[in-house]
């Protein structure tokens, strides 16, 4: 008696011949059964390394993506501090300009001031050398007709009155000439430290200038 898979078995005169034949046929039932299950490991296998690939891939991307997010919110962070900075050197800038233009505008207004001093000064001294002049006119009069007026009370009287208030007048207008050039060397003095000051911060602002340049070339060459 022989047995086979699947719990048959032969019996009989063509058990001999049927052991013989079977065999083969036994083989091949269990032949396919094998590559299929090597298929199937194969399968698995790729399947696995794909996925393992496949897993590999989106850690790959996730740590890029996570790099790139890190750069670029470092680079918006750079950017939002430069925008910053720039703005502050923008409104020193403009503070600097407006400080600028009001020193000019003041530097304008006393040098209008000074003209109109200078105008007064020229009226003031025209006006001290014809009192001048009439003042040695009355006095070289008086020296002349000394004798003349000794005999006419009234005359003299009226010549000295005359003569003082050429004198009082002559006084009044030294003074207030003095007091014009006394006003007008102070208004030097303020235009010069007015210039040294305005000299100054036009240094200042060239200097602000060159940071301001220095500072864009950098951000350029970032970018």
């Amino acid at each position: 008696m022989a047995r086979y898979g699947h719990g048959f078995e032969a019996k009989g005169p063509l058990s001999a011949n049927f052991d013989r034949e079977t065999p083969p046929v036994a083989m091949k039932q269990i032949i396919p059964s094998s590559r299929r299950l090597q298929c199937a490991n194969v399968g698995v296998g790729i399947l696995i390394f794909l996925s393992l690939c496949l897993c590999g891939l989106t850690v790959f991307q996730w740590v890029v993506q996570t790099r790139l997010t890190r750069l670029v919110e470092e680079e918006r962070l750079e950017a939002n501090k430069l925008r910053g900075e720039r703005q502050e050197f923008e409104n020193k800038s403009r503070r600097y300009s407006d400080e600028v233009a009001r020193v000019t505008e003041m530097r304008i207004k006393l040098e209008e001031e000074r003209k109109t001093n200078l105008v007064e000064l020229r009226r003031t001294t025209v006006e001290l050398s014809k009192l001048r002049n009439d003042f040695l006119y009355a006095t070289n009069y008086a020296a002349q007709f000394s004798n003349a007026l000794a005999q006419a009370n009234t005359n003299i009287a009226l010549q000295n009155k005359r003569i003082e208030e050429t004198v009082a007048s002559l006084r009044k207008a030294m003074e207030e000439r003095n007091d014009i050039a006394t006003k007008f060397n102070e208004k030097v003095r303020q235009y010069a430290e007015l210039v040294t000051n305005y000299n100054a911060m036009a240094t200042q602002y060239e200097d602000f200038q060159k940071q301001v340049k220095e500072m864009m070339e950098k951000q350029a060459e970032k970018k």
